[in-house]
C-alpha cells in the first residue's frame, strides 16, 4: 500500500509540475510574440520578425495541444478517484 501512496505521489507531482512547466513556456512564446509583433520592430527587420513570429505560433500551437492532452489526462485520472 505504501508503494502505490508514494506512485500517487510522484504522478501528482509529475504532473503538476508538467502542467506548470507548459503554462510558463506558452507565457514565453507569447512575450515573445508580442515583442515581434511590436509595430516598430517589425519596421527594423520585418522579415525576421516574421520567421521568429511564424516559429513561435507553432510552438505555441504545439504547447497549447500538449497541455490540452494533459489536462484531459488529469481528467480521466480524476473519473477513476486519482486526484492531481
Amino acid at each position: 500500500m505504501d508503494k502505490d501512496l508514494e506512485k500517487y505521489r510522484h504522478l501528482q507531482e509529475y504532473l503538476g509540475m508538467s502542467e506548470s512547466e507548459l503554462q510558463k513556456l506558452t507565457r514565453m512564446v507569447d512575450s515573445l510574440l508580442e515583442y515581434v509583433e511590436d509595430r516598430d520592430t517589425m519596421r527594423s527587420c520585418p522579415e525576421l520578425c516574421n520567421n521568429v513570429r511564424d516559429m513561435a505560433v507553432r510552438i505555441r500551437s504545439m504547447l497549447s495541444s500538449r497541455l490540452i492532452a494533459l489536462e484531459d489526462l488529469i481528467g480521466i485520472l480524476a473519473e477513476y478517484g486519482i486526484r492531481i
